[in-house]
């Protein structure tokens, strides 16, 4: 090899060299920009986990107070007022169909299904072992459990809650975690008339105004499927 051929090759090594250098260059950075990602969405999974957490906590300390508990929760309160008026006015004169009119709801046209049960509960994962005892304890008694995220449907998501619970002829409620979503979804159960059986892991929990109903108080998973059971049988059998 002479020298001419020397000064060729050097160019031609050093443009590899630049190449290779610029696609580890690349691809260091594309590690890291994915590391990135991958660590800001842990560190956002971890806030929201935190968020919700903090306010599930806030939440209760909140509904801990009577006077609080009343204020947040008026529309529930009225709700289990009247149930025995609206039940009455069923019977005897035409329902007000305004509120089902609103959400796209024929309500006369819904069929109550004889072994429908529909739960009302957070959707959070603390609540999910809850949720699924629930389900096992409905399907050992030949009932049909649901919730409403199991069955999907186009639409407003309130328009397809409504239409399970008026299809349900039993509404199990969890009611820890004070959820306003869930007592707001118990007031409309009240109001149609429908069978409810609340669940609650703590009594000094419930809310006072709530004390006084049949409550199926559990501590751990075994105490919650053989009172639900009883609680539940008993319900099939006065439908």
């Amino acid at each position: 090899m002479d020298i001419k051929d020397i000064y060729t090759i050097f160019p031609a090594i050093g443009a590899i060299a630049v190449v290779l250098g610029t696609l580890m260059y690349v691809m260091s950075k594309l590690r890291n920009d994915r590391y990135d990602l991958e660590l800001k969405k842990m560190h956002l999974d971890v806030m929201r986990q935190s968020l919700e957490r903090k306010s599930y906590e806030a939440n209760d300390l909140l509904m801990s107070d009577p006077s609080r508990w009343k204020n947040v929760n008026h529309l529930l309160l009225e709700a289990i007022k009247s149930q025995d008026s609206t039940i009455q006015e069923e019977k005897t004169g035409p329902f007000n169909t305004s509120f089902f009119d609103a959400a796209g709801i024929d309500i006369g046209k819904i069929k109550e299904i004889k072994k429908r049960v529909f739960v009302l509960t957070p959707f959070h994962p603390k609540y999910e072992p809850t949720y699924h005892t629930i389900k096992n304890v409905c399907t050992r008694l030949g009932l049909e459990c649901m919730r409403g995220d199991e069955q999907f449907k186009p639409g407003a998501v309130l328009s397809h809650i409504l239409e399970l619970i008026a299809q349900a002829s039993i509404v199990i409620v969890n009611i820890d975690g004070r959820n306003p979503n869930v007592y707001y979804e118990l007031g409309i159960a009240h109001a149609m008339g429908k069978k409810t059986i609340l669940v609650a892991s703590d009594i000094e929990s419930v809310p006072f105004d709530m004390k006084a109903q049949r409550i199926v108080l559990h501590k751990s998973k075994t105490e919650l499927e053989h009172n639900l059971t009883s609680s539940l049988a008993r319900s099939v059998v006065d439908n």
